[in-house]
């Protein structure tokens, strides 16, 4: 009987706290999204990722690039 209480109230206290952090997430992106600074930020961010994306992986060529642009 008291294996069956505390199974419950564990259970019960992990749906209370995925409920509460779900909320506080969706309450974040409302409040993220109407913040212009926020909104450009992530923008650039989201830029700056996908333009790393093309250059990973090219040492070499940037090295050469780097070296032709400082003489």
């Amino acid at each position: 009987m008291h294996k069956k209480y505390i199974d419950r109230l564990c259970e019960d206290f992990e749906n209370k706290m995925k409920e509460m952090i779900s909320k506080s997430i969706e309450e974040h992106k409302v409040a993220e999204t109407e913040n212009v600074l926020y909104v450009e930020v992530v923008q650039h961010t989201m830029f700056c990722k996908k333009k790393v994306e093309v250059v990973y992986g090219r040492k070499s060529t940037l090295k050469v690039l780097n070296t032709s642009f400082n003489h």
